[in-house]
């Protein structure tokens, strides 16, 4: 059985394709700052997963093997800002 989720953005950051990724840091904006959204990617796995973000500013490593995800507002996202600072290869 295929498994769904609902975003409402797909963006893909900087960073190299084919699965040669461990993860990706970024660094996230969120307003207003009492909001919050949900980052799905791709895991190590190739399974589908999610990191949950709050407030105005995180900079996080997402754990995901390639820079495509998709995003879901949570708790009255207006606008989000993701920009990729890095990345770590895969070993």
């Amino acid at each position: 059985m295929k498994s769904t989720f609902t975003y409402d953005i797909e963006k893909k950051l900087t960073a190299p394709e084919g699965g040669v990724l461990a993860g990706i840091n970024v660094i996230i904006e969120i307003d207003p700052p009492s909001a919050g959204c949900l980052i799905y990617g791709e895991d190590a796995d190739g399974n589908i997963t999610y990191v949950q973000v709050q407030g105005a500013r995180s900079e996080i490593e997402l754990p995901f093997r390639e820079p495509k995800v998709f995003v879901k507002y949570l708790l009255g996202l207006e606008h989000i800002k993701i920009y990729t600072a890095g990345y770590t290869p895969k070993l």
